[in-house]
């Protein structure tokens, strides 16, 4: 978090800026590059503990969201898995990251795809996702459907 001391004096700063320079009518936008431009050796002070603290909740974000979604090796190019979702719906209205999905969650979203009638192709995909995983199963109980892509980018299965 920004340290306390650096944080009073930030909002005393800007209290008396605020008042000072009656702001009322003012966009909160205007009012924000105002300040900014008017306190330039408080903004350096601020830069380094706003970025690090940012950076820092973007980490923790990313961390908790699993791989990224692009990038090399974040989605197989396997032929009928080009157009997958990259979340998918449980019945107990979740979303559930793709890459994240034991067989167990694909069954019961292959499930709700097949009752709510959607399009043919999209549960053909999500059977074939199925059917590549249930390969994996017997060797590994409840495999990711991310465990299972790297498995198969390990063996050299690649699509052109």
């Amino acid at each position: 978090m920004l340290k306390t001391k650096l944080q009073n004096t930030l909002n005393a700063e800007f209290e008396q800026y605020f008042f000072t320079n009656n702001l009322f009518e003012i966009g909160p936008m205007a009012c924000a590059e105002g300040f900014y431009d008017s306190h330039p050796e408080l903004m350096e002070k601020l830069k380094r503990p706003w970025l690090i603290e940012r950076l820092t909740n973007l980490a923790k974000h990313r961390r908790q969201r699993g791989w990224p979604s692009t990038g090399e090796n974040t989605q197989l190019t396997l032929p009928g898995f080009e157009n997958l979702p990259r979340r998918i719906f449980l019945p107990n209205g979740t979303r559930k990251i793709l890459d994240n999905a034991t067989i167990g969650q694909i069954r019961d979203h292959l499930a709700m795809m097949r009752q709510r009638a959607l399009e043919h192709s999209k549960i053909k995909q999500m059977e074939a996702v199925l059917a590549l995983m249930e390969k994996y199963s017997t060797k590994q109980p409840w495999p990711t459907w991310g465990q299972v892509k790297q498995k198969e980018l390990q063996a050299g299965r690649s699509a052109e």
